[in-house]
């Protein structure tokens, strides 16, 4: 590909000097000719007519040759296609390899049919926002700009010719254009109803093509023009326009479950954090007192906006559109939330106070908005399963080193921290919608360690945990995990249960983790002979389960409370708590058979359902702890047969435990597990199993004991929300 730069406008100087002088020299040939006439021709001058006509010719062709070069090295400038000289000046179009340099071929590959068709429709849309328009030209205008709105060169040029506020201004004035009065009631309708957000989405899509083709400096240029035009004086609906563009969506299955979710387009990363740090800190000029827009900002909302661009669509909250934005760039996401260091090479994560700072400031953003509002809630949680799922992260040490991947873990742990315990932390129990329960429980289940940690009975000190690893070169780096306070995972969790699949993908992450800590904490007693891991993880896995339990439970008040206030009519949201408390164990996992529904009912008998749910939920805690243990090996026969004879051998114990003091639940299969008679026995024995001989490897009371330390951790007697400060 080769470049041919020039100057624009000393060329274009030249070109006219070059019409101009054939225009001169053939006005006075004809001044000559026609006195030559007037004198009865004493003299022939047609030879000389017919030369210098010739000459002017070329020099007119030759200016039109160069001028078709300048048209084409605007064109390519205009559609991003080369970009302006380091000068400021010099820009230049591109001529194909193996092609010879000619106007032709500078026309022919350089988008200039493509431009004058942008910059056409750029003059219509225009003309249209000003003078209005026939509703069939405005359709036809509005396919163009659609069927040009994926196209580098057509956006390119497209806002090339539009000035930034003027774009903003654009879906609400030619909609406002499309409106008609009834003469007889006095009344208002629109030619075009969905004309602004049509044309919202449109030009959308517009600004993401051309953002991902700018360099940096030029993408945090336009940010920058965007979030100036929204702040000017009078201009008070601009930031809701900037809001629409940016809600424009493409379908991408990001969890891959085979369900595309909505999520924004690809825009330049440089462009998305600039706008997103301008529109963090959005400070609009004055009313403007001369604005009509702006009075009926000041006397209020009226119940008929259908004019502007709705708020119920686009929303007034400044980050509406940005954070939209940014689940389709979730790089550029996390680089906004989780400030990167300045500096060369992988930066060093930051200090614990300036991790909880960002934390913090991260929760204040999600508070920005409403759960309620239109996309919010799903949109900070499609950034939170990518943020985890690091889909940029490389582990070819080629590609990223392993300090540059801790970073990135370090960043994908805070800013995951921040946004949950920001969706979880309202004070009343939170109401999600059905995707962001299924997101939400993606991530959570990728962090079972940081469930079971986050259910201690104090918050944790540090929204991030930290822990050392041997990297694969024999370096020392850390792992990061995102913690959760207590009202936090409380609220989310309460929601995963209005879930089944969610309910069951978490309550299965916890049982493998804690199954896994519990296998090793037996071998560790093997070998040492000390209980203590094993008292731990009796300890954390029975916490858990409680905190489970209070968390279905609070959402449970929490939402009759809501329905009380809404309608005396039942409400029929169903807990699937049975799936977030799961058996222990590979052999003994199918004691809690399909999760049956609890339905809520008002705030009068709410109390009691959760009170009723917790003791469903202590029951299994006991089931699947005392199978758990049976399989273990911890116990001897001795053990197991003095269990039978204390709990008394017409409780059914039989079914878990045979004569000689083997253990039963290891062979069978998932029908038998399940039956009623073997879990009334695994009841009865595990009142009773310990260690015969010193006493030790007894649970009996660590079952409920920590099983209702987590409970009031999620559901506090007091009716107080749950802690919500960390290392409180």
């Amino acid at each position: 590909m080769a470049y041919v730069s020039l100057d624009p406008d000393a060329l274009q100087t030249l070109i006219d000097g070059l019409k101009g002088y054939a225009t001169t020299a053939i006005t006075n040939r004809d001044d000559a000719v026609n006195v030559n006439t007037y004198e009865d021709s004493p003299t022939s001058l047609t030879d000389f007519s017919d030369i210098v006509g010739l000459h002017c010719a070329s020099l007119e062709d030759e200016a039109a040759d160069l001028q078709n070069r300048l048209d084409a090295a605007r064109a390519a400038n205009e559609s991003g296609l080369t970009t302006t000289g380091a000068d400021g000046r010099t820009i230049a179009y591109v001529i194909p390899e193996g092609m010879e340099d000619t106007a032709e071929n500078a026309t022919a590959s350089n988008n200039v049919d493509t431009v004058n068709q942008a910059r056409e429709d750029a003059a219509s849309l225009s003309d249209y926002a000003k003078g209005g328009c026939d509703p069939d030209d405005w359709d036809a205008l509005l396919a163009r700009v659609q069927a040009g709105q994926d196209d580098p060169a057509y956006a390119n040029a497209l806002l090339a010719n539009i000035d930034p506020g003027r774009l903003l201004d654009l879906p609400v004035d030619i909609h406002d254009r499309m409106k008609i009065r009834d003469p007889k009631d006095q009344t208002d309708s629109f030619l075009r109803p969905d004309a602004a957000r049509d044309l919202t989405s449109a030009l959308g899509h517009v600004l993401a093509t051309a953002s991902y083709t700018w360099p940096d400096d030029q993408a945090a240029d336009y940010a920058n023009k965007l979030a100036d035009a929204t702040e000017e004086k009078g201009k008070s609906e601009r930031h809701r326009a900037l809001n629409g563009m940016l809600m424009a969506s493409q379908d991408v299955d990001v969890d891959e479950d085979g369900t595309a979710e909505s999520v924004g387009l690809d825009y330049s990363d440089s462009m998305l954090t600039t706008l997103a740090q301008r529109m963090e800190n959005y400070s609009p000029q004055k009313w403007d007192n001369t604005s009509p827009r702006d009075w009926w900002h000041r006397l209020g909302d009226f119940h008929d906006d259908s004019h502007l661009l709705p708020k119920e669509l686009y929303s007034d909250n400044p980050l509406a559109g940005v954070v939209h934005a940014m689940t389709g760039n979730p790089q550029a996401a996390q680089n906004w939330l989780v400030a990167r260091p300045d500096g060369q090479g992988a930066p060093d994560p930051a200090s614990a106070d300036q991790t909880e700072e960002t934390v913090q400031r991260v929760q204040d953003l999600v508070g920005w908005g409403s759960l309620k509002e239109k996309g919010w809630a799903t949109d900070w949680a499609t950034m939170a399963y990518e943020f985890d799922s690091q889909g940029w992260v490389s582990s070819d040490p080629a590609v990223m080193s392993q300090e540059e991947r801790s970073y990135q873990d370090y960043a994908s742990a805070t800013a995951v921290s921040g946004i949950l315990n920001g969706v979880g932390g309202g004070e009343k129990p939170v109401t999600l919608p059905d995707g962001v329960r299924n997101l939400v429980s993606e991530t959570l289940a990728n962090h079972p360690d940081s469930v079971v940690e986050s259910t201690d009975s104090t918050n944790p000190v540090s929204p991030v945990s930290s822990g050392e690893m041997e990297a694969d070169d024999g370096t020392t780096t850390y792992d990061y995990r995102p913690l959760f306070t207590n009202r936090a995972l409380s609220n989310l969790v309460g929601q995963i249960s209005y879930n089944e699949t969610a309910s069951s993908r978490l309550g299965e992450s916890v049982t493998d983790y804690n199954q896994k800590v519990f296998d090793d904490a037996v071998a560790t007693y093997e070998d040492s002979g000390n209980p203590k891991s094993v008292n731990a993880a009796v300890k954390a896995q029975c916490r858990t389960n409680g905190f489970f339990a209070g968390a279905a439970g609070y959402q449970e008040v929490g939402s009759a409370e809501k329905a009380d206030k809404v309608s005396k009519d039942r409400n029929k949201t169903a807990s699937f708590l049975a799936g977030l408390i799961p058996t222990v164990g590979p052999e003994a996992s199918y004691i809690v058979n399909v999760a049956q529904p609890f339905n809520e009912d008002q705030e009068s008998s709410a109390n009691s359902r959760a009170h009723n749910m917790k003791d469903v939920a202590l029951k299994q805690n006991y089931e699947q702890l005392t199978a758990s243990l049976l399989n273990s090996g911890l116990y001897d026969s001795d053990d197991l047969l003095g269990a039978v004879r204390d709990s008394g051998k017409d409780r059914q114990t039989d079914r878990v435990v045979d004569e000689a003091g083997n253990p039963l639940t290891v062979d069978m299969d998932p029908s038998e597990i399940g039956d009623t008679g073997v879990k009334r026995g695994l009841d009865q024995v595990g009142g009773y199993l310990y260690h015969r001989a010193d006493g030790t490897l007894d649970y009996t009371d660590t079952r409920q004991s920590s099983f209702n330390e987590g409970y009031e951790m999620a559901k506090p007697s007091s009716g107080e929300a749950p802690g919500h400060a960390w290392g409180g």
